[in-house]
């Protein structure tokens, strides 16, 4: 396998495991399992920073605050 080939698998990887389906996923059952509207959005925030470092510089980029605009006035962390 060569250079370019490896870094095509990689980044098709990390594409699936952070697109924005699957993080929304991962959200939804943080947020089912541990009934922490917190926890969850703490760990959507966290893995759409890890994803837009990875992919820095690229044209992915996953804006977490899109999603955070649905939660009510005063928000989960001012509590």
């Amino acid at each position: 396998m060569s250079h370019e080939e490896l870094t095509e698998e990689l980044n098709s990887a990390w594409r699936r495991v952070f697109d924005p389906k699957t993080l929304m996923r991962k959200f939804m059952m943080t947020l089912k399992e541990t009934k922490d509207a917190r926890t969850a959005m703490w760990s959507l925030y966290t893995n759409a920073n890890y994803a837009n470092t990875i992919f820095e510089g690229t044209d992915y980029f996953f804006d977490p605050d899109k999603i955070a605009n649905v939660v009510p006035a005063g928000g989960v962390f001012d509590q």
